[in-house]
């Protein structure tokens, strides 16, 4: 591994982390509601399992793939804040996710019924109306990826030197 992966590494698993316990709140892995036959609760576990660790192992080696070329890392602003902004893709999955915990059918939400998980019922009665749109997290969470990715890739193209 070289040094640009090593400090990507660190810094992708420090964010990681920070999004797996953010995500609790919306009992994302709920094995006791799917035992008791909770349809909605196993979709929430495929949909979570998928978001929340597939996707990122996915997006991590994909980033790992580009950065192996790297044989001279010069630890300058610009170069350690593309391998930042890399790494803070994981937070606009995490984004993405919520806007997808909110989705609604009608008045139901999607993964849940009619009513949210307790633990993040209080929180939700505290955020404004402008935040209880599920677009108004899923389409900031695409354009955090697209902008965060598409900066550490345009530094790794056209200004990383050898």
């Amino acid at each position: 591994m070289n040094n640009a992966q090593t400090l990507f590494s660190f810094l992708f698993a420090i964010y990681f982390a920070v999004t797996i316990a953010y995500s609790g709140k919306f009992q994302p892995f709920d094995t006791p509601s799917i035992y008791a036959k909770d349809w909605r609760a196993l979709l929430r576990l495929v949909v979570s399992f998928l978001w929340l660790n597939i996707l990122p192992i996915l997006y991590y080696v994909f980033v790992m793939n580009e950065l192996s070329g790297i044989t001279n890392f010069s630890f300058g602003f610009w170069p350690i804040l593309a391998l930042l902004m890399f790494s803070l893709a994981g937070f606009g999955f995490y984004r993405i996710f919520f806007g997808m915990m909110l989705w609604k059918s009608g008045k139901d939400f999607i993964f849940y019924g009619k009513e949210l998980p307790k633990t993040f019922e209080s929180e939700w009665d505290l955020r404004p109306k402008a935040h209880k749109n599920w677009k108004a997290h899923l389409i900031p969470g695409l354009f955090w990826v697209f902008a965060t990715v598409g900066y550490g890739l345009i530094w790794l193209n056209f200004f990383y030197k050898p």
